[in-house]
């Protein structure tokens, strides 16, 4: 049911406008989980999936917000998270980084997400 109201949250905020995009980001990566959830909807725990607008695991979103800027190796952009368990929302800043066709999401805490894998 978390899941289900994160993927709500981030459709509508997506169709808001309200976040940023990383637009190099084309399509929905995830490992074979994420994958399966963008395609048919159903939670899965540890299920994880990169847009150019959030990354999304079963417990948290992250959308992104402000302007994505260029690091080494790819992106750093602001994201306002939120997580199962916690009240509100926090901001957060996320490195996007890409290595050939397969991406890491890197929190400035040192906590990485990934690999995510294009989605067929």
């Amino acid at each position: 049911m978390a899941f289900g109201l994160a993927c709500l949250l981030l459709t509508m905020t997506a169709a808001s406008g309200a976040g940023a995009q990383v637009p190099e980001i084309e399509g929905t990566y995830g490992a074979e989980g994420g994958c399966r959830v963008a395609r048919t909807g159903d939670g899965e725990e540890f299920a994880a999936t990169l847009t150019k607008e959030a990354v999304t695991t079963f417990a948290s979103q992250c959308t992104f917000k402000g302007n994505p800027r260029r690091i080494v190796g790819g992106f750093r952009t602001e994201a306002l998270c939120d997580e199962e368990g916690e009240e509100g929302q926090h901001t957060a800043m996320i490195d996007i980084l890409r290595n050939g066709d397969v991406y890491t999401v890197r929190f400035a805490d040192g906590l990485e997400w990934g690999p995510f894998e294009k989605c067929h």
